[in-house]
Order: C-alpha cells, then sequence, then structure tokens
C-alpha cells in the first residue's frame, strides 16, 4: 500500500467502515485505490472481532524526572506498584513543553517495549481501554490486540490518569498519536505549548571501565575516553553489588549530574561482568 501501515490502523479505528458512504469518504479524502481501502476495511474488522486481554489495576501513579527530563505515567496491578505494570513514556518534566520529533513509549514490567503503538485510548471511571496496533502486541508480547484494565482506585486516581496520558499524548509527536483519544475531564490542549527539539536533561548516564588497580585504588575510564577517576574497590563494590575483589574488568554506568561542587555521581549499574 501506497499509505503507511500505522496511518491506516489509524483511520480504520476512527470510522465506522461497513457502508458504501465509508468506503467513499475514504477513497475519496486519501487518494486510495479500490484495494487500499478494503485492506483499511478489513483491518477494522479484525480489531472489531478480537477478543480483550482483561486486567484489574490497583494503583496508578506518574513521576516527572528532571534530571533525564522525562515524564511518565502507569498502571499496576497492587497497590505500591508492584505486579504486573504498564508504563506509559512520554514528554519532558516541563509540562509547558512538547518535543514534536519524538514518540511516545509503552513499557511493560518485564522491560518489553514498543514505541507509539497505540490505536486507540479510551478512559472511564472504571476502566482504561487500549487498542494496539499488531507490531505492538508482537513487541510487548500480550496476547490480544484490545487490553482492558479495570480500575480499582478512586476518582481522583483516575483523573489523574487522565490527565497524565493527554500529557504524555501532548508531549510527543502528533503525527503518531492514537486515532481515537478520549479522556473525559482532561485534554491535550492544556500541556506541551512550547516546542523542543530535544530533551534537556540535568544529568547524564555514562559508561566506565574498571582498568586497572593500584594500591588502594581503582581506575576507571569512561568509554568514550573522555574522563578518568580513582574509586575504592569497597566503594565501587557496595554501589554495584559485587565482591570488590573482583571489580577489575568490569563496565559500570552511573548518572553525572553537576551541581555547586562540581559533578555528583550516584545510581550505579552493572553494565557488563
Amino acid at each position: 500500500m501506497s499509505q503507511p501501515r500505522a496511518f491506516v490502523d489509524a483511520i480504520a479505528a476512527r470510522l465506522v467502515l461497513t457502508t458504501s458512504f465509508a468506503r467513499l469518504t475514504l477513497a475519496a479524502t486519501f487518494d486510495w485505490s479500490a484495494s487500499e481501502v478494503e485492506d483499511a476495511i478489513s483491518v477494522n474488522r479484525e480489531w472489531e472481532q478480537a477478543t480483550a486481554h482483561h486486567l484489574i489495576a490497583q494503583c496508578a501513579a506518574s513521576s516527572e524526572d528532571p534530571l533525564t527530563d522525562y515524564f511518565r505515567v502507569g498502571v499496576a496491578e497492587r497497590r505500591g506498584f508492584t505486579g504486573w505494570k504498564l508504563m506509559f513514556h512520554g514528554g519532558p518534566a516541563d509540562a509547558a513543553f512538547t518535543l514534536p520529533e519524538e514518540d511516545y513509549c509503552l513499557e511493560t514490567e518485564s522491560a518489553a517495549f514498543t514505541l507509539g503503538g497505540l490505536v486507540s485510548v479510551e478512559l472511564t471511571e472504571a476502566v482504561l481501554r487500549l487498542r494496539l496496533t499488531t507490531p505492538a502486541v508482537a513487541d510487548l508480547e500480550l496476547p490480544d490486540p484490545v487490553v482492558e484494565i479495570t480500575l480499582d482506585f478512586d476518582a481522583d486516581a483516575v483523573r489523574g490518569l487522565g490527565e497524565g496520558l493527554a500529557r504524555v499524548f501532548a508531549g510527543t509527536s502528533s503525527k503518531n498519536r492514537p486515532g481515537h483519544i478520549q479522556l473525559p475531564g482532561a485534554s491535550l490542549s492544556g500541556y506541551g505549548h512550547r516546542q523542543r527539539r530535544q530533551r534537556e536533561p540535568k544529568s547524564a548516564r555514562v559508561e566506565f571501565d574498571v582498568i586497572e588497580r593500584r594500591g588502594q585504588l581503582l581506575t576507571v575510564r569512561s568509554v568514550d575516553g573522555t574522563r578518568t577517576k580513582s574509586e575504592l574497590p569497597g566503594f565501587l563494590g557496595d554501589r554495584l553489588g559485587i565482591d570488590p575483589e573482583h571489580v577489575v574488568g568490569i563496565r559500570y554506568s552511573c548518572l553525572l549530574t553537576p551541581d555547586n561542587w562540581g559533578t555528583t555521581y550516584s545510581d550505579y549499574r552493572l553494565a557488563r561482568p
């Protein structure tokens, strides 16, 4: 087809494609051939016949991270944000800005993720209903393209979820938004009034290799070769959860954040044993 699949998916989700009028509308509006119109109709029929994957969420939460300049909102199986999770990442930490060239991201508790992938989003006082594209279903390892999440939390949390979703979609590319968004009480127009070309994080994640041990100190060097510093074996072993005697040769990452005293190193993670 001449039109991208995601574009066809969005149109099929927004129109009731069961009448000759709908066929004529698609053909005239998008200059599609008869086969392209029928393909869109076929996609829509598949969605209508799809069974829904039912889940229950007892928790919803959102967060702004100015260090990485990210906003996210999500739901989880149990209070305390544990069990299965579905996170929606997108937009900068400042709600007044949008990143028009960046897609939103969906992520599960298993770290499976997909960029974009939502055909429709419908929120009511008790249910969050999502339709996903076929590639997104595969990326997230879901059994069905329709996910219905029963929301077992109070009305304030439901409203917060709706505002968070509106902010995610307003803060990212309008070209890849779901074709149908229904978020009662929340409006995308309330967010993302100013554009940024890229994120403006206050910190950056840098990878280091532990090169050697000299006496009581380790020599570590950033993978890009721009930073070399010393670390104590006990300190690094404690941060990474490994034996201090076996840190030479490993690769790890940490967040570097400028501050009034220079640079703070935090959030140490083992990248390669």
